[in-house]
């Protein structure tokens, strides 16, 4: 969890959609790190359910919901002329995919840089439609990011691991993250495997060597909202 990581110490925390929103950032992109690949848990579910299978209903914690909702509330909302998914279906989606506190407002944080502040064009998959990017709606919004040429998709910005061999195939293909909240579960499998190999978030923007700002700026901005905002005594899972 991020709460036990930075309690251990640490200080220091995909070209596409960032923070400010006039700065690239290099998307999550496994096939190019050497990533510790030892199993991960992910709550509530390690892995999503078998494609020929149809997915359980989503469920979700509303007091989880409610203490997302007070932390995002704090984050500058995405300019007007940027229409943007409204922070309580994001905060659901989270929910859905994680318990913990600590790991919701990680992916909140997360897709909140990633996602030009939850920006619609970029979840609803418009961003990776080269016949909308040509648009003239296409043409205005993606100054504002590109997702990586129309290779990043979802607010978490990942780039989708099709690979039959990829280890993350399972959380990461294209099919796993076609939902928002499919999408949110591999960004979580990303962001912990780089916290495990790392200690911090490199892995996840790209930063594989030598210093890593983006990956401090994000990880340093969830600090400052958990602490600010600390979750609930007994909100995280067992």
């Amino acid at each position: 969890m991020l709460k036990t990581t930075l309690l251990l110490g640490l200080t220091l925390c995909l070209a596409g959609l960032a923070i400010p929103l006039t700065t690239p950032a290099v998307h999550a992109d496994l096939s190019r790190a050497p990533l510790d690949l030892s199993p991960v848990a992910i709550q509530p579910a390690a892995a999503p359910p078998p494609s020929d299978l149809a997915p359980l209903e989503p469920a979700f914690d509303p007091a989880l919901v409610s203490y997302l909702l007070t932390v995002m509330s704090d984050w500058p909302p995405a300019l007007k002329a940027v229409p943007a998914v409204p922070y309580r279906d994001v905060a659901e989606s989270i929910a859905t995919v994680t318990h913990d506190p600590d790991d919701a407002v990680l992916l909140a944080a997360l897709g909140y840089f990633e996602g030009a502040r939850y920006a619609e064009y970029v979840d609803s998959g418009d961003c990776n439609d080269r016949a909308w990017v040509k648009s003239a709606e296409g043409r205005r919004l993606s100054r504002w990011g590109t997702c990586d040429h129309l290779i990043a998709r979802s607010l978490w910005q990942i780039h989708p691991q099709d690979d039959p061999i990829s280890p993350t195939r399972g959380l990461c293909s294209t099919e796993a993250i076609s939902t928002r909240v499919g999408a949110a579960r591999c960004a979580l499998d990303i962001a912990r495997r780089s916290l495990k190999a790392t200690g911090n978030l490199s892995y996840y923007t790209g930063e594989w060597n030598g210093p890593h700002p983006k990956a401090d700026e994000r990880l340093e901005f969830a600090r400052r909202a958990l602490k600010k905002h600390p979750p609930p005594t007994g909100a995280s899972a067992p």
